[in-house]
């Protein structure tokens, strides 16, 4: 059985503004603010720190500790080669709970991701972003 794909859109939206606050809408390394009206292509970026699509697991996916925000420019660095490792770098010595998501991805590399682990982190999610 696969997961449902509105929970999944839903939780990727939670996701990136509960990113969008904990960085308070400002660039991981730049400072670069959004504000409330910047076009799509001007607007700062939520960048998964394991990527879902490159060796990731859903069971970090989601979680507040695997994102950053990037400006556009940065957010494009990331994902080529020279760049990517400085910010890897970076956001390893920022952010001690990077460490934590790695041993979660692990512990749970055989486990099946389902429909009630994605709604505990929707749940999660909606929490975050209220606080």
């Amino acid at each position: 059985m696969s997961l449902s794909q509105s929970k999944l859109r839903r939780a990727a939206e939670l996701w990136r503004a509960a990113v969008r606050k904990q960085f308070s809408n400002r660039c991981f390394v730049c400072g670069h603010q959004d504000s409330e009206t910047a076009l799509d292509l001007g607007r700062n970026h939520c960048h998964h720190i394991i990527n879902k699509g490159m060796g990731g697991n859903p069971h970090v996916a989601f979680k507040l500790a695997n994102g950053v925000l990037l400006c556009r420019f940065h957010h494009e660095l990331s994902h080529k080669e020279d760049g990517k490792a400085w910010l890897d770098s970076l956001i390893k010595f920022r952010f001690p709970q990077w460490h934590d998501l790695l041993g979660e991805m692990k512990r749970n590399q055989t486990g099946r991701y389902t429909d009630a682990d994605l709604d505990a982190d929707i749940d999660k999610l909606k929490q975050q972003v209220k606080l």
